[in-house]
């Protein structure tokens, strides 16, 4: 970034940090974030989302719950993204009790999209399925 004179920001993290998330490199998330808090950028609710769930696709659920605790710290409960997230994230965490009462927030919003739906079935399913 300081080749081409950007300025730190935490959007610009966010998207490296998705970059290595989506190629499963844990090592390099961490790198960026690492790179981010010295650069004296705060992490923000997106940020821990994408370390959340790159943590829990990798089944390293202990620091998935670190850094979900961090969502639910920053979380607006009007971010449909978030929400989806968290749908997500209870569901590989098996907190069933924080899966409902998310989804009751979902189902609370207006126009409720398919694919929180869809996030939604999952989710239960791996939790055995028991609500919904």
């Amino acid at each position: 970034m300081r080749a081409d004179k950007v300025d730190p920001h935490v959007s610009t993290y966010n998207i490296m940090m998705k970059i290595e998330a989506n190629e499963h490199n844990i090592e390099g998330l961490v790198r960026v974030l690492g790179d981010m808090k010295r650069a004296e950028v705060e992490p923000n609710e997106i940020s821990f989302c994408i370390i959340a769930t790159a943590h829990a696709v990798a089944r390293l659920y202990t620091v998935c719950q670190f850094n979900v605790e961090a969502v639910e710290k920053l979380a607006t409960e009007s971010n449909w993204s978030t929400l989806d997230v968290l749908l997500t994230l209870y569901g590989y965490l098996g907190k069933e009790k924080e899966l409902e009462q998310t989804w009751s927030i979902v189902q609370e919003l207006p126009n409720v999209k398919s694919k929180s739906f869809m996030l939604a079935i999952e989710a239960f399913g791996r939790n055995g399925g028991q609500s919904c």
